[in-house]
């Protein structure tokens, strides 16, 4: 009877860890695109702020153009 509760106390640590490891395997799989996420908004932003950068000169350079006529 010993033995059969070992193997069974083993099988349930066995289960225990697998069912860990791919709790860690599914919490690092969010954590890698909830992080590539971030980053893709943190490019976007800084491409619109580009964006109206340009557009802002180029607002300033067609009144000057405009000014000139």
């Amino acid at each position: 009877m010993k033995t059969s509760n070992l193997k069974t106390d083993s099988q349930k640590l066995v289960s225990t860890v697998q069912t860990a490891r791919l709790r860690v395997a599914t919490a690092e799989n969010r954590w890698q695109a909830a992080k590539q996420q971030s980053r893709a908004a943190k490019r976007r932003r800084k491409e619109v702020k580009i964006i109206a950068r340009h557009a802002r000169k180029q607002a300033k350079q067609a009144k000057a153009d405009l000014a000139d006529a």
